[in-house]
């Protein structure tokens, strides 16, 4: 079967590009001519404007979008197809069997606010009879606002299956009238060993005894700054961060990393902090020592996304609400019971691998 796929790869984000990677590769290793339809729906900045905002950041930027460029040139597949401006993909879209769209917050706010990028986020385009199936959409939040579920209240009509990535997107999918399943994020459709041979791509190797921190600039429960002290005054860890918004601060311990350089340096790691979902799910997939330590404030609505599949693979333990350096410093030493949750992420994949098997048959 032929199938496109729309998903969140317009960004050099890490997790953003291992999900479409994964999603794609999964398919076409199930038999499925599958693409990465690349539909560029976020209006660009000119780069030197950015530059002299903030130069610092700015440098940091134009690396990091070389390096992704050449990542999305080795693993992304687009069939032979163009980069598609919006509104002309939503006129003009090729012709496949069935379109999927996900994984990641493709059903954010932002997204189901714009009628356009709604549009394009809910397969409001092409043939009428091609099939149309969400895998893993996340909604990107708890619940809905009252102006959201009036956007989208009939948005789901024109889909053939849905799974939703969090537990809670299943409640909210049912609450405006259809079915859905909790599946995986992609990346965990795939074993380690899928993940190693990407790593290893990696043109810099990655060095041990380094704790991985990978902090977005949200907010936390706890000061990653006092989790980061404490361990590695105990452990004698160096750091290791993937970029940072403060390039100038930390620049001694800040390298922009490209996303093979992320993987490798992830998987050598003795531990990983973080508030970053895919760096998560990559300790779970390499068997990492972690701490998750979850969002307060204006992005606490992404905190599903932690919470929904630490709950699935029995991971609660593992996220740090409080800073109580013996509690941490337990954890730190306490061995994860992998083979249970390798268990628990076997059957989980089972139920991903029926629900594509079934929404995509002819």
């Amino acid at each position: 079967m032929r199938i496109g796929i729309i998903t969140l790869i317009d960004v050099n984000n890490y997790g953003g590009a291992f999900q479409a990677a994964a999603i794609q590769d999964y398919l076409r290793k199930a038999g499925h001519d599958a693409v990465l339809l690349h539909v560029q729906y976020n209006k660009r900045r000119n780069p030197a404007l950015k530059f002299i905002e903030r130069p610092g950041k700015g440098v940091v930027e134009i690396i990091k979008e070389r390096k992704f460029a050449a990542f999305r040139e080795r693993h992304f597949r687009a069939g032979g197809l163009p980069a598609y401006g919006l509104e002309r993909f939503l006129d003009a879209a090729p012709e496949f069997d069935a379109y999927l769209c996900g994984s990641d917050q493709i059903w954010n706010s932002g997204n189901c606010a714009d009628p356009l990028r709604r549009r394009l986020f809910f397969l409001d385009f092409g043939a009428a009879d091609a099939k149309r199936v969400a895998y893993a959409a996340s909604w990107g939040a708890k619940t809905l606002d009252e102006g959201v579920r009036q956007a989208v209240a009939d948005c789901l009509d024109r889909f053939d299956a849905i799974s939703a990535r969090e537990k809670s997107g299943v409640e909210i999918v049912e609450g405006l009238g259809k079915q859905a399943r909790w599946v995986p994020d992609p990346v965990l459709l795939h074993a380690a060993g899928y993940w190693e041979d990407i790593a290893d791509e990696a043109l810099k190797k990655a060095v041990g005894n380094t704790l991985f921190k990978c902090e977005y600039r949200w907010t936390p429960c706890v000061p990653f700054a006092d989790v980061q002290k404490l361990l590695c005054g105990k452990y004698g860890w160096d750091v290791a961060t993937p970029f940072s918004n403060r390039p100038l601060r930390e620049f001694a311990l800040t390298r922009c990393l490209s996303p093979q350089e992320w993987l490798d340096n992830l998987r050598r790691a003795p531990f990983v902090l973080t508030n970053s979902y895919h760096a998560l799910l990559f300790s779970i997939i390499f068997k990492r020592q972690f701490l998750a330590i979850p969002l307060i404030g204006k992005y606490a609505g992404m905190n599903e996304r932690i919470f929904s599949v630490a709950e699935r693979l029995g991971l609660e333990d593992r996220l740090l609400t409080k800073f109580e350096p013996d509690q941490i410093i337990e954890l730190a030493e306490k061995p994860i019971n992998w083979e249970r949750v390798g268990r628990e992420l076997a059957d989980w994949r089972h139920e991903a691998d029926a629900f594509l098997k079934t929404a995509l048959q002819s």
